[in-house]
């Protein structure tokens, strides 16, 4: 899967989105390549994002063993204000010399907002990478809102300029 910047551009483009309206169950995104050229087109490599219908919480949802390269997030996970997310795993994925976008400017390997809970995400033995001369990507992953459940183990970053994980405001019950 490939994005390009010939396209009339809106708020961030995903190689793989998963947003349903309605509440999404048993969804593996796996083994995909995600590369993205041009410079300047906000972008993910995967999307999970929940909707604004109440009660219709996505749960166990995979993204395992994907690469992405050039977007500015690998994985973008989002739970909104009025609809939370289930179970959301992020394993063993690589995602590799993200660069920034127009209007998302900080490049990250997994970012998760939440602001209504997730259940319980699992991130676990992903691979942040940037070798340029000039790196760009800032954080290996970037965590805030709610968490219930967080197990985070065996994630490795290389050439990030700021943190290797950084937690702005999260509440967690449980790691």
């Amino acid at each position: 899967i490939s994005l390009t910047d010939d396209v009339v551009p809106i708020d961030i483009k995903a190689g793989i989105q998963c947003s349903p309206i309605y509440k999404a169950s048993n969804v593996a995104i796996e083994y995909n390549t995600v590369m993205k050229f041009g410079s300047d087109t906000d972008s993910a490599g995967v999307q999970i994002a929940s909707q604004s219908v109440a009660g219709q919480d996505h749960d166990r949802i995979s993204v395992k063993g994907n690469r992405v390269n050039g977007t500015v997030i690998g994985t973008n996970v989002v739970a909104t204000a009025s609809c939370g997310l289930g179970r959301v795993s992020v394993i063993e994925n690589e995602f590799i010399d993200l660069t920034p976008g127009d209007v998302f400017s900080v490049p990250i390997g997994v970012s998760v907002l939440a602001s209504s809970a997730i259940s319980e995400l699992v991130h676990e033995r992903n691979r942040t990478v940037d070798d340029r001369d000039s790196a760009q990507t800032q954080y290996g992953s970037y965590m805030g809102g709610e968490i219930e459940v967080l197990r985070r183990s065996e994630n490795v970053s290389r050439g990030v300029t700021v943190a290797d994980h950084s937690e702005i405001a999260l509440a967690v019950t449980r790691r």
